[in-house]
Protein backbone atom coordinates (compact mmCIF):
# COMPACT_ATOMS: atom_id res chain seq x y z
CA UNK A 1 0.00 0.00 0.00
CA UNK A 2 1.18 3.23 -1.05
CA UNK A 3 0.91 6.66 0.48
CA UNK A 4 -2.35 8.68 1.08
CA UNK A 5 -1.61 11.81 -1.79
CA UNK A 6 -4.27 14.10 0.52
CA UNK A 7 -2.29 14.65 3.37
CA UNK A 8 0.45 15.36 1.29
CA UNK A 9 -1.26 18.00 -0.74
CA UNK A 10 -3.04 19.34 2.31
CA UNK A 11 0.16 19.99 3.26
CA UNK A 12 1.30 21.10 0.13
CA UNK A 13 -1.63 23.88 0.10
CA UNK A 14 -0.41 25.07 3.29
CA UNK A 15 2.47 25.93 2.89
CA UNK A 16 2.35 27.14 -0.85
CA UNK A 17 0.01 30.26 0.79
CA UNK A 18 -2.47 30.12 -2.45
CA UNK A 19 0.84 30.00 -4.87
CA UNK A 20 0.16 27.02 -7.75
CA UNK A 21 1.37 25.35 -10.36
CA UNK A 22 -0.42 24.13 -13.96
CA UNK A 23 -0.10 20.95 -15.18
CA UNK A 24 -1.23 21.07 -18.75
CA UNK A 25 -1.63 17.63 -20.55
CA UNK A 26 -3.01 17.63 -24.18
CA UNK A 27 -4.64 14.66 -26.07
CA UNK A 28 -5.55 13.65 -29.18
CA UNK A 29 -8.45 10.24 -28.52
CA UNK A 30 -8.82 8.49 -31.81
CA UNK A 31 -12.41 7.01 -32.35
CA UNK A 32 -13.59 9.04 -29.52
CA UNK A 33 -16.24 11.98 -30.15
CA UNK A 34 -17.53 14.85 -28.06
CA UNK A 35 -20.94 13.29 -27.92
CA UNK A 36 -19.22 9.66 -26.48
CA UNK A 37 -17.05 12.11 -23.95
CA UNK A 38 -19.95 13.74 -22.93
CA UNK A 39 -21.87 10.84 -22.15
CA UNK A 40 -19.31 9.28 -19.96
CA UNK A 41 -18.56 11.88 -18.09
CA UNK A 42 -22.25 12.33 -17.20
CA UNK A 43 -22.54 8.57 -16.70
CA UNK A 44 -19.46 7.47 -14.98
CA UNK A 45 -20.77 7.52 -11.75
CA UNK A 46 -20.43 4.13 -10.52
CA UNK A 47 -17.64 1.85 -9.68
CA UNK A 48 -18.06 -0.98 -12.36
CA UNK A 49 -17.62 2.33 -15.33
CA UNK A 50 -15.07 3.83 -13.12
CA UNK A 51 -12.58 0.70 -12.94
CA UNK A 52 -12.88 0.45 -16.70
CA UNK A 53 -10.89 4.28 -17.24
CA UNK A 54 -7.72 2.84 -15.35
CA UNK A 55 -6.44 -0.59 -13.41
CA UNK A 56 -5.57 1.68 -10.36
CA UNK A 57 -9.39 2.97 -9.71
CA UNK A 58 -10.51 1.40 -6.90
CA UNK A 59 -13.83 2.66 -6.40
CA UNK A 60 -16.58 5.96 -6.99
CA UNK A 61 -18.99 6.65 -4.67
CA UNK A 62 -21.78 9.39 -5.40
CA UNK A 63 -23.27 11.97 -2.38
CA UNK A 64 -26.40 13.87 -3.34
CA UNK A 65 -26.02 17.25 -2.10
CA UNK A 66 -29.67 19.11 -2.35
CA UNK A 67 -27.94 22.03 -3.98
CA UNK A 68 -28.46 23.09 -7.38
CA UNK A 69 -25.33 24.52 -8.03
CA UNK A 70 -23.66 21.70 -6.94
CA UNK A 71 -26.12 18.23 -7.06
CA UNK A 72 -23.73 15.96 -6.30
CA UNK A 73 -20.07 15.18 -4.99
CA UNK A 74 -18.17 12.23 -6.47
CA UNK A 75 -15.96 10.37 -4.25
CA UNK A 76 -13.23 8.45 -6.57
CA UNK A 77 -10.65 6.07 -4.62
CA UNK A 78 -7.68 5.72 -6.90
CA UNK A 79 -3.76 5.37 -6.82
CA UNK A 80 -1.18 7.23 -8.66
CA UNK A 81 1.92 5.31 -8.43
CA UNK A 82 3.35 5.33 -5.60
CA UNK A 83 0.61 7.33 -3.63
CA UNK A 84 -2.70 5.71 -2.87
CA UNK A 85 -5.24 3.95 -2.80
CA UNK A 86 -6.30 8.09 -1.66
CA UNK A 87 -9.96 9.49 -1.63
CA UNK A 88 -10.75 12.85 -2.43
CA UNK A 89 -13.76 14.64 -2.89
CA UNK A 90 -14.69 16.14 -6.51
CA UNK A 91 -17.83 18.37 -7.19
CA UNK A 92 -18.34 20.00 -10.66
CA UNK A 93 -17.95 24.22 -10.47
CA UNK A 94 -19.45 26.81 -12.07
CA UNK A 95 -17.82 27.93 -15.94
CA UNK A 96 -17.22 31.38 -15.24
CA UNK A 97 -14.70 29.67 -12.70
CA UNK A 98 -12.71 28.69 -16.09
CA UNK A 99 -9.65 31.03 -15.27
CA UNK A 100 -8.39 31.38 -18.92
CA UNK A 101 -9.30 31.64 -22.29
CA UNK A 102 -10.84 27.91 -23.70
CA UNK A 103 -8.55 26.23 -26.65
CA UNK A 104 -11.74 23.97 -27.62
CA UNK A 105 -15.35 24.87 -27.76
CA UNK A 106 -16.63 22.48 -24.76
CA UNK A 107 -14.68 23.07 -21.38
CA UNK A 108 -15.92 22.67 -17.58
CA UNK A 109 -14.18 23.07 -14.13
CA UNK A 110 -14.14 20.21 -11.21
CA UNK A 111 -12.32 20.94 -8.05
CA UNK A 112 -11.08 18.33 -5.44
CA UNK A 113 -11.33 19.05 -1.58
CA UNK A 114 -9.52 16.66 1.40
CA UNK A 115 -12.57 15.27 3.29
CA UNK A 116 -11.95 18.12 6.02
CA UNK A 117 -13.03 20.35 3.60
CA UNK A 118 -9.27 21.69 2.11
CA UNK A 119 -9.30 23.22 -1.21
CA UNK A 120 -6.60 20.73 -2.87
CA UNK A 121 -6.90 21.47 -6.61
CA UNK A 122 -8.89 22.66 -9.62
CA UNK A 123 -9.15 20.64 -12.86
CA UNK A 124 -10.05 22.52 -16.08
CA UNK A 125 -11.29 20.52 -18.89
CA UNK A 126 -11.72 21.05 -22.79
CA UNK A 127 -12.19 19.50 -25.53
CA UNK A 128 -14.02 19.14 -29.18
CA UNK A 129 -13.83 16.88 -32.04
CA UNK A 130 -10.85 16.76 -34.58
CA UNK A 131 -9.91 15.01 -37.50
CA UNK A 132 -8.31 12.30 -36.11
CA UNK A 133 -10.68 12.17 -32.88
CA UNK A 134 -11.57 14.18 -29.62
CA UNK A 135 -8.89 17.03 -28.61
CA UNK A 136 -8.49 16.76 -25.15
CA UNK A 137 -6.61 19.66 -22.48
CA UNK A 138 -6.87 19.74 -19.11
CA UNK A 139 -5.21 21.95 -16.18
CA UNK A 140 -4.81 20.80 -13.21
CA UNK A 141 -4.16 23.67 -10.86
CA UNK A 142 -1.85 21.94 -8.07
CA UNK A 143 -0.47 23.22 -5.07
CA UNK A 144 3.04 24.85 -6.17
CA UNK A 145 4.62 23.34 -3.04
CA UNK A 146 3.52 19.64 -4.18
CA UNK A 147 6.17 17.12 -4.57
CA UNK A 148 7.59 16.24 -8.18
CA UNK A 149 7.09 12.55 -7.89
CA UNK A 150 3.53 13.12 -7.34
CA UNK A 151 3.32 15.50 -10.41
CA UNK A 152 5.18 13.08 -12.39
CA UNK A 153 2.51 10.23 -11.04
CA UNK A 154 -0.85 12.58 -12.06
CA UNK A 155 0.75 13.09 -15.30
CA UNK A 156 1.77 9.35 -16.11
CA UNK A 157 -2.23 8.28 -14.87
CA UNK A 158 -3.73 10.99 -16.71
CA UNK A 159 -1.94 10.02 -19.55
CA UNK A 160 -2.82 6.02 -19.41
CA UNK A 161 -6.70 7.91 -18.41
CA UNK A 162 -6.69 9.41 -21.92
CA UNK A 163 -4.94 6.39 -23.36
CA UNK A 164 -7.44 3.53 -22.29
CA UNK A 165 -11.08 5.61 -23.59
CA UNK A 166 -10.36 4.95 -27.13
CA UNK A 167 -9.99 0.91 -25.80
CA UNK A 168 -13.32 0.92 -24.41
CA UNK A 169 -15.54 3.87 -24.62
CA UNK A 170 -16.37 3.22 -28.19
CA UNK A 171 -17.80 -0.35 -27.09
CA UNK A 172 -19.27 0.79 -23.89
CA UNK A 173 -20.96 3.55 -25.94
CA UNK A 174 -22.85 1.53 -28.27
CA UNK A 175 -23.95 -0.67 -25.89
CA UNK A 176 -24.99 2.14 -23.26
CA UNK A 177 -25.06 5.47 -24.77
CA UNK A 178 -28.93 5.00 -25.57
CA UNK A 179 -28.94 4.47 -21.42
CA UNK A 180 -27.96 6.72 -18.62
CA UNK A 181 -26.83 5.82 -15.06
CA UNK A 182 -26.93 9.38 -13.77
Amino acid sequence: MGKDMIPILTKAAKESNGKTIDIVMEHELPGITEKMYEWWGQNMNETRLYKMWHPDHISFEVEKTGDPDVPFIAHPTEKLGKYGPSTMAFRGEPVSKFPFKPKYKNYGVGSHYAKNGTLLSYMYSEYEDGPNGLKLRSVHRWPAKTPQDLVDALIKHCTEEANNFPKFLPELYAKEGSKTTS
